[in-house]
């Protein structure tokens, strides 16, 4: 898979079915021997967007699904859908941990230029030696570098 930007990644975001997604199983009938008859991705918003309506000829328990597999239902389909439905949240966090890192690089990009400081062992106390702590600290507390 190739890597998605973060524009993108918002794109997709945006263009989803609002959630939160769910994941639900539900088996096929006693005759089915234990046999699961779907997999299914809900979104909280569709089910209550359509129990707002009020409208007798809409279920809300058949307008929530996002997403579904009918028939006979493997354990690994069942694991694939626990991790579509978590892909909205799993997306959200990539954007927050990229955010993140980039303010992080941003703060510490001053040490990896050497132009800025001056050296301790030739006496100097430059840039660096005074506002080190102080840098790294507000990076790491969220505040301004």
């Amino acid at each position: 898979m190739t890597a998605i930007d973060a524009d993108e990644l918002r794109k997709l975001l945006a263009e989803a079915t609002p959630g939160p997604w769910h994941s639900e199983e539900k088996p096929a009938g006693p005759e089915a021997n234990g046999i699961k008859a779907s997999i299914g991705i809900w979104s909280e918003f569709l089910f209550r967007q359509a129990i707002e309506i009020a409208d007798e000829e809409i279920d809300a328990e058949d307008e929530k699904w996002v997403a579904g597999i009918w028939g006979v239902i493997s354990d690994n389909d069942v694991a694939n859908a626990r991790l579509i439905a978590a892909a909205p949240d799993l997306a959200a966090e990539v954007l927050r941990l990229r955010a993140e890192v980039e303010k992080l690089r941003a703060a510490l990009a001053f040490y990896a230029d050497v132009s800025d400081y001056v050296a301790p062992y030739t006496g100097g106390a430059g840039k660096l030696w005074m506002d080190c702590g102080e840098t790294a600290r507000a990076a790491l507390k969220g505040g301004a570098a």
